[in-house]
């Protein structure tokens, strides 16, 4: 262990940059570690692990009292039973979800509203054609689909590449390859692997949906996706290709960050945004975080670092942004805790 930290802080002292408009505090203390362990719920008695199989992507809420997890009943079949599980820490209270897989889920900060993608439209082949974006409400039950067009029609003819929910639980952000949704000046491909997509705000309280404003450097098939939002939903941040752009909501203004040529886009988990909005983390081949200027297009202070032949597979920030986490693949440093 110790010298794993040590080396690790190492490669910081060698590789940490820093561009700023103004003088910036090094990060100085950087901890990492061979893995991560997780709390498992149901040692404490309940026996939903057992009933219902293997437990995959747990998502805790910001108040810390509730969480989601998916779960696959058969794990030895591919094509398995799967579902997902809600449960109050506080009361035990627990909402099972059968026949459902979700692709990709997420849960507000009170832990009232999940947000999650389950397939819609499934060809002869098995092969997933279409996907509809949920928005539940464990409170009341109520299940909304909120990806339809201006008109009502549900536009479940593309596939899904991220989706958040905010932490004030007003807006859900996603992003789709739906021909339906797309934009006047794009063109989606629905039934490309990995084809174009784009992205997309619903406001819960207004009950529309809008999407990110059209630019010219996106070209005519864009491939934008796995979007984050800050508490408020004033920020939005998503893959555009290898680059990372943000998206003022308030002013409707979309700019591109530029992180370093290692610290490429990856996948859903490989972008964060702090609840604040100041932050932006970005991890593949190396961390990077900016922190955002106080005007839409401008950011004031940059930090990298890179675990020579590491690539990491994902990171998160504090509500402040003060704090990095990110966790690297096997046979890399495992995750690291970086005070900002």
């Amino acid at each position: 262990m110790p010298l794993q930290v040590s080396r690790a802080a190492a490669y910081v002292n060698e590789q940490l940059a820093l561009t700023s408009e103004r003088p910036a505090a090094k990060p100085t203390v950087l901890t990492v570690a061979p893995g991560i362990a997780m709390l498992d719920l149901d040692a404490q008695g309940n026996p939903l692990s057992a009933t219902y199989g293997h437990v995959m992507d747990p998502v805790m809420s910001g108040d810390g009292n509730h969480v989601i997890w998916q779960y696959d009943a058969d794990h030895a079949n591919y094509y398995g039973h799967y579902g997902f599980i809600w449960r109050n820490l506080n009361t035990g209270r627990t909402i099972i979800q059968p026949e459902v897989w979700p692709y990709g889920s997420d849960l507000s900060a009170n832990g009232r509203y999940v947000v999650y993608g389950a397939a819609a439209q499934t060809a002869s082949s098995g092969l997933v054609t279409g996907m509809n974006v949920w928005l539940w409400d464990t409170s009341t039950g109520q299940r909304t689909i909120i990806n339809r067009t201006p008109t009502g029609k549900i536009a479940d003819d593309g596939q899904l590449r991220g989706l958040h929910i905010s932490a004030n639980s007003q807006y859900v952000v996603f992003a789709s390859s739906s021909q339906e949704l797309e934009p006047p000046s794009y063109k989606m491909c629905k039934s490309c692997f990995e084809g174009s997509s784009y992205v997309y705000l619903y406001d819960r309280l207004t009950n529309t949906l809008r999407s990110l404003p059209e630019q010219a450097a996106f070209g005519g098939a864009p491939f934008l996706g796995y979007p984050v939002i800050s508490s408020d939903g004033g920020i939005v941040v998503f893959h555009d290709g290898r680059n990372v752009d943000v998206w003022s909501t308030t002013t409707n203004k979309v700019w591109q960050v530029t992180f370093p040529n290692y610290v490429g886009a990856g996948g859903g988990d490989s972008l964060a945004v702090s609840g604040n909005g100041r932050v932006v983390a970005n991890v593949v081949y190396g961390v990077g975080v900016i922190k955002l200027g106080p005007s839409p297009g401008t950011y004031q202070q940059e930090y990298y670092f890179r675990e020579a032949g590491g690539e990491f597979s994902s990171v998160a920030l504090s509500g402040n942004g003060n704090v990095l986490a990110f966790f690297g693949d096997q046979g890399e440093p495992g995750w690291g805790h970086w005070p900002l």
